[in-house]
């Protein structure tokens, strides 16, 4: 039997009534009900604890993005510095060969190097093992390198790649079949409102990540920002990476951790588009629109 107050906001959401709260229960409920669903677990959790968070794969994500930029932000001064002097490799070298893997791809990866699968995983993490460190913090890489691991090291080395935690149709996929296997929406039902549920979805998960404080694991902390992009069309959440140089104090990387293509003039109240720093919290209003929280 479905949860008779579940579907009695999905119910209400189907009728074109929109309360913002429907779908804070229906993600509370989710989390728990999700079948290992694992983003919208996460959207769950920050409905949750929307203060902090230091789980999950926006943290993962967060995580694996601060190792790559601290590892390329050398470049800034010098094009080739992220792993031109063997003897003096970014403090962030380890951590940034371990993820540097799945980041690149594997595909790319074969296509780079000849190296096939688990193969390149496996001589990168190894090869980050090997890494010594100096007392700067810095790494040095071994003496002696194999083929494969030069190859590997100058495929992965040469591009910084930027990535959500997880795809915006993702989440609704998610989302619905988590509906769908706790008879809380009918197949006809879905197949009428899809589209309308699934853009209220991706702004109601821009609007819970906004401000929340993710801790990177080194004592480091940042801030997810939601972020509209008039030119771009898209809506997102992102993590900045600061620059801690003195010579280039304001510089900031970031990245999505999360977006969704729409117009954020349909979207986002008209102060959000007024004010393109969102200090302030946000919500989804009852008129389907990001706006301040008041």
């Amino acid at each position: 039997m479905p949860d008779p107050k579940s579907r009695a906001r999905v119910q209400r959401l189907l009728s074109g009534t929109f309360r913002p709260d429907d779908l804070t229960g229906l993600f509370l409920y989710a989390r728990d009900h999700c079948d290992g669903r694992e983003s919208v677990a996460e959207i769950g959790h920050f409905v949750a604890h929307h203060n902090e968070r230091d789980r999950g794969i926006v943290t993962r994500s967060t995580r694996d993005w601060f190792a790559m930029a601290r590892f390329h932000m050398p470049r800034f001064q010098n094009q080739n510095a992220a792993f031109d002097d063997p003897q003096k490799m970014p403090f962030a070298t380890r951590d940034y060969l371990k993820i540097s893997f799945n980041r690149r791809g594997a595909q790319a990866i074969q296509k780079g190097t000849g190296i096939k699968g688990s193969q390149g995983f496996k001589i990168l993490n190894d090869l980050a093992d090997r890494l010594l460190l100096n007392d700067d913090g810095t790494w040095r890489l071994p003496s002696v390198l194999t083929h494969a691991e030069a190859s590997l090291l100058n495929c992965v080395c040469s591009t910084m790649i930027s990535r959500p935690a997880f795809e915006a149709d993702g989440l609704c996929e998610d989302f619905f079949a988590t509906l769908k296997s706790n008879s809380l929406i009918m197949k006809d039902e879905l197949a009428q409102h899809k589209e309308s549920l699934g853009v209220l979805v991706k702004l109601y998960a821009i609007s819970v990540m906004h401000n929340c404080i993710v801790q990177v694991g080194d004592g480091t902390t940042t801030q997810l920002l939601a972020r509209a992009d008039q030119k771009a069309n898209t809506i997102s959440i992102l993590a900045g990476v600061p620059d801690g140089r003195a010579t280039l104090p304001n510089l900031t990387l970031a990245s999505p951790m999360f977006y969704m293509d729409a117009d954020p003039a349909d979207h986002c109240h008209s102060e959000l588009l007024d004010n393109p720093e969102w200090d302030f919290e946000i919500e989804l209003n009852e008129n389907r629109q990001l706006a301040r929280l008041s």
